[in-house]
């Protein structure tokens, strides 16, 4: 059996509806590790640009939304097995059977991402979205392999990292069929490059 207590505080500002900004705080914590490490604190903040309220875009005949944003933000997983930062002891012989680590911590995802939303004139009926994002996770849990000699298993470490970088593309064809119905046709593209770091 495990717990998980979190706590979520979030700030919205909007100037002007051209210019936003969005911040959060996350605060996790899990009985999964150990004392001293059961909390994680994860920072996230996204900005956000709506160019078609500038004066410039506002009576514009081609756009009829175009947005510009950007994010980054850190998640905390907590996805492992139980009681890997205690020694764990055989009900059978009393002898320990597996190490611990009782300083194994959160995996950390830190998530970055720019894009673009954009609509074309009603009357054309398309709309495109388009995203970067580059994503690390820091500190994955593995267990290095050890000698069987002793006859006890791997102890964890926070000892992995791996990258995943891409590319998004999705366009939007929004057609209407008579009077009562509406379709929507949306090819995409996406391009994602995974690496161990």
């Amino acid at each position: 059996v495990s717990s998980l207590l979190s706590g979520y505080g979030k700030v919205n500002y909007s100037f002007d509806d051209k210019y936003l900004i969005e911040t959060s705080l996350r605060l996790d914590g899990s009985s999964k590790f150990g004392p001293s490490q059961k909390f994680g604190l994860f920072p996230s903040v996204a900005v956000g640009w709506n160019l078609h309220n500038e004066n410039f875009l506002k009576n514009s005949q081609i756009f009829n939304s175009f947005k510009i944003r950007a994010s980054y933000g850190q998640l905390g997983n907590e996805s492992i097995g139980l009681y890997q930062y205690q020694n764990l002891i055989s009900a059978t012989n009393g002898l320990e059977t597996s190490w611990g680590n009782s300083n194994i911590t959160w995996e950390t995802v830190n998530m970055f991402d720019v894009g673009a939303d954009i609509s074309f004139s009603k009357a054309s009926r398309f709309s495109l979205t388009f995203d970067y994002y580059n994503k690390i996770t820091n500190d994955i849990i593995l267990k290095p392999a050890v000698s069987l000699v002793g006859g006890i298993g791997q102890a964890p470490l926070n000892a992995g990292s791996v990258k995943n970088e891409g590319l998004e593309f999705t366009l939007n064809y929004s057609p209407k069929v008579g009077k009562n119905w509406n379709m929507s046709i949306k090819p995409g593209i996406t391009y994602n490059k995974n690496t161990l770091v």
